[in-house]
């Protein structure tokens, strides 16, 4: 099968990272294989020093044999004999290459490296429906330590994230579990809270935000300025007046912080209705009538994050850091009692393969 250009481009690159993104049925794993093949002929790479890494078992089965077939009928072809028995001896380590799925490979790395991380080299790949029976006995019995603790916070979160049962806790902290897990360090990622709740990040924030709202405001101003110079052309005076007018409330509120804004837009009633307006502008009128809702709804959607003033948000930032606080021990409780239950049963899901295995 002949290479289209974009595939010899991909065969043919050797200095540094690339990436090949193609749909189904393009050729990628006929490029990728005379890719390796390259690699094995022309710049003495070993298969055993080249990883493969597919979505399924079947996929790496297909791509172990089609390598296999592209070597033999690379010997075949060539007659310098070096080169033939170098050959030979790499279509024999194919078998046994690193062509499989991210978990295969994964798993292969601990159970040569078992001592490593403190694991038995026997362990079995718990499948789904045993890691989410497992996952939900380990997260009953954490609640029932904390409910035979009397902890005064367990209570507060059960009262603030559930109804008349704690399902809803439950749920939330499994999908914070399945979020924090897939990090590299998941104990680490589930402590970043503690860097959020001050008012100097606060203060960050909201500059951040406002500083991107900012930008919105240049672009509302440059629709002001457009309407008013077409209502300008054609002699509208009341048209020119609104969008003068318009400008300058833009102008003011670019200059504002959240809560000053929040003040400002709570009392702006300003619409884009233009009395006596020429039939020509119905266009610009348009334009006007967009920008400025698009304007309020910016405005709104970035005060509705401020309540009082900054230090009562503070405060009430506070109360939220004590809160992730008590939940967060709660989610690190769990996947200590969870671990423990998996390594009792000497079972490893798939996220324990990639974290052991990094």
């Amino acid at each position: 099968m002949a290479l289209t250009k974009k595939q010899q481009e991909v065969v043919d690159h050797s200095n540094g990272d690339l990436l090949v993104s193609a749909s189904a049925g393009s050729g990628k794993t006929h490029t990728m294989i005379t890719r390796i093949i390259r690699l094995i002929c022309e710049e003495g790479v070993s298969v055993n020093q080249i990883l493969a890494v597919t979505f399924t078992e079947t996929s790496a089965t297909d791509m172990k044999e089609k390598l296999q077939d592209a070597l033999v009928k690379k010997i075949n072809s060539i007659s310098e004999m070096n080169l033939k028995k170098r050959l030979c001896a790499e279509l024999e380590e194919v078998a046994t290459a690193d062509i499989s799925t991210m978990h295969s490979f994964c798993a292969r790395i601990i159970r040569k490296y078992f001592f490593e991380v403190g694991l038995s080299p026997d362990f079995k790949i718990a499948d789904k429906a045993d890691v989410d029976a497992m996952s939900v006995s380990a997260l009953d019995k954490t609640f029932r330590e904390f409910y035979q603790k009397d902890d005064k916070w367990f209570k507060i979160l059960i009262d603030r994230h559930s109804g008349r049962k704690d399902d809803e806790l439950k749920n939330l902290v499994l999908g914070v579990y399945k979020f924090c897990i897939s990090e590299a360090d998941p104990e680490t990622f589930m402590d970043l809270y503690e860097k959020y709740y001050n008012a100097d990040f606060y203060k960050q924030a909201l500059a951040s935000i406002y500083a991107e709202f900012s930008k919105l405001i240049d672009t509302y101003k440059e629709n002001a300025l457009t309407c008013r110079e077409a209502c300008r052309q054609v002699g509208y005076v009341n048209g020119y007046n609104w969008c003068d007018e318009f400008y300058t409330e833009l102008d003011r509120a670019k200059s504002m912080d959240a809560y000053a804004l929040k003040t400002f837009i709570a009392e702006y009633k300003r619409t884009a209705y233009w009395s006596k307006m020429p039939e020509e502008l119905e266009d610009i009128k348009n334009l006007a009538s967009k920008t400025i809702n698009e304007f309020k709804a910016e405005a709104r959607s970035i005060t509705n994050s401020v309540k009082g003033n900054f230090d009562e948000d503070c405060a009430r930032l506070e109360e939220c850091k004590e809160h992730t606080l008590h939940f967060v021990n709660l989610l690190k409780r769990f996947k200590q009692v969870f671990d423990s239950e998996k390594r009792e049963e000497n079972v490893l899901d798939f996220n324990d393969l990639e974290h052991f295995a990094l």
